[in-house]
């Protein structure tokens, strides 16, 4: 369709004019050069595949158009060109959904698409490339993990989509999984807030963290939300003096993996951990820290002086934290008051060094 045909050129003519009549159906199409190139392609004018047109052409002289001349028979071609897989990507099971494929080039073709069909399910998913790249990956049609699928490709030329080309089975790799670094596995943490991460896996936009309470066997799930492999076990509500059983999926090519090895993860005994009440430096002596609190008792929303920054935790009487943050030398304003009337306990800690005061919520 594409096949550069040409007019017999006119003395002075800045504009040729086409007028194709399909002679299976009579309908005319006109098209206009708009300059005085002799060369014309019948995509031009929107023909059909498997067509024979009688072709008339006209001149734009002087600023008149002439007569159309003697009519000639055109016939397009039987079928549009097909395209498939290449050899390289056919047949093959991935190593990941990003990883490349590429369909065979076809001349002329501004865009590609991609049928999937599930071998499994039988569901059909089309993909359209919206360009001339004939790069193909199977995330971009959504395809699952540890899935066969039979694709076949239609290449667009000359303002038409053509047939599909040969199928061709391509098998998607099994999810890939992750789990806390080896570094953080089996540990005893020093504090909630300690930085815990899981191995990065390539592609992954988002992590989420399963936490298996090993004393009750209850289960909370965190998802990161970003594909930052920070975690820490206060952002899962995790409480003192518990082993967890952690858990990571990774999200990669719009599917969530399987979950990893599990890992055990036991926190602090308390927020002091491992601090006696002579090493709490509660008046601040010998480098510690020096806090105060006011009013107390409050309704949630009180001060809190320290002399040094450090993280704060609020725990309730059972233990368990309620409130956790930090706070910079000074004056620091804390907004608790979504915590229940009652008692609570003000741990501000700095690594080894740790302080605590008694606090009323009215």
């Amino acid at each position: 369709m594409t096949q550069g045909l040409a007019c017999v050129a006119v003395g002075g003519s800045t504009n040729y004019r086409y007028e194709l009549t399909d002679l299976g159906t009579s309908a005319v199409t006109v098209y206009y050069r708009t300059n005085n190139s002799t060369l014309f392609q019948m995509n031009w004018a929107n023909a059909a595949y498997n067509k024979t047109y009688s072709i008339r052409v006209a001149a734009y002289v002087s600023g008149a158009w002439t007569l159309y001349g003697t009519s000639c028979n055109v016939t397009t071609p039987a079928s549009a060109p097909t395209s498939s897989l290449v050899p390289a990507s056919c047949g093959i099971t991935e190593t990941s959904l990003t990883q490349g494929l590429n369909c065979v080039a076809m001349t002329g073709a501004n865009n590609y698409r991609y049928e999937l069909t599930d071998q499994g399910t039988s569901a059909v998913t089309v993909y359209t490339k919206g360009n001339n790249s004939t790069l193909f990956q199977m995330n971009w049609a959504n395809a699952a993990y540890a899935t066969t699928y039979s694709i076949r490709v239609s290449a667009y030329i000359g303002n038409v989509w053509g047939s599909y080309g040969n199928a061709c089975n391509v098998t998607t790799p099994s999810a890939p999984t992750t789990s806390l670094q080896p570094a953080y596995c089996n540990i005893t943490e020093t504090s909630l807030t300690q930085g815990l991460s899981c191995v990065a896996i390539t592609g992954a936009s988002n992590y989420r963290y399963e936490l298996t309470d090993l004393s009750n066997s209850a289960v909370t799930v965190y998802t990161k939300g970003n594909n930052n492999t920070l975690f820490q076990m206060n952002w899962a509500g995790a409480t003192y003096a518990k082993t967890y059983a952690v858990k990571v999926a990774a999200y990669v090519g719009g599917v969530w993996g399987a979950y990893g090895a599990a890992c055990n993860v036991t926190t602090p005994a308390s927020a002091i951990m491992g601090n006696s009440v002579s090493d709490l430096r509660l008046l601040g002596l010998d480098g510690g820290i020096l806090l105060s609190l006011f009013p107390n008792p409050n309704n949630g929303n009180f001060t809190l002086n320290v002399n040094t920054e450090a993280d704060v935790d609020v725990l309730s009487v059972l233990g368990e934290v309620v409130y956790s943050g930090t706070v910079s030398a000074g004056d620091n304003t804390i907004d608790a008051t979504s915590l229940k009337p009652g008692m609570y306990i003000v741990v501000v800690h700095n690594g080894s060094t740790a302080a605590q005061l008694r606090m009323i919520k009215e």
